[in-house]
This record gives structure tokens, C-alpha cells and sequence, in this order.
């Protein structure tokens, strides 16, 4: 399991799919497209830094990438389990 913050030159799903990557030891572009579980763009619009709406610090999307568990927070920290 990692955590990791996404770092301000990338977006959400580009900080994901980097985590993912780490916690399976493989190459980004082996993994399988981030369009097959959840949209990259709503991902990246849901956690804008810019938004101007309140998110309670308890909001946060979880879903399967891979072999991995990925929960999205409301201040940007991802967190990846490995769960074949």
C-alpha cells in the first residue's frame, strides 16, 4: 500500500495512474486504460484545485484500477492497496 499526493504538475488521473503503477512495479503504459473503470475528466474536474465549491474533507471516490484499491480524498492524497 502507498500513499501519495498529487503533485501540482499533474492531474488526479495521471497521479493515480502513477501510483498504481509504483504499488504493481510495472510501467504505466502496462496498465490497462484508466477509461475502462471511471472517466479521467469527471476524476480530474471532482478534485479541480481551482474549484470555487466547498468539499468537506470527508469527501472522497474509491474504486478497482488493476489489481489495486484506489481511494481519492478530498485534499488530493491517494491511497492504493494492492487487492488482486
Amino acid at each position: 500500500m502507498i500513499n501519495r499526493e498529487v503533485r501540482s504538475a499533474e492531474s488526479v488521473s495521471e497521479a493515480v495512474v502513477l501510483a498504481v503503477s509504483t504499488v504493481e512495479d510495472c510501467h504505466p503504459r502496462a496498465l490497462p486504460s484508466l477509461y475502462n473503470v471511471v472517466n479521467p475528466e469527471s476524476l480530474n474536474d471532482l478534485f479541480k484545485r481551482d474549484s470555487k465549491r466547498e468539499t468537506p474533507e470527508s469527501d472522497s471516490v474509491s474504486f478497482r484500477f488493476s489489481e489495486c484499491l484506489v481511494t481519492v480524498d478530498a485534499d488530493e492524497c491517494i491511497k492504493v492497496e494492492y487487492a488482486p
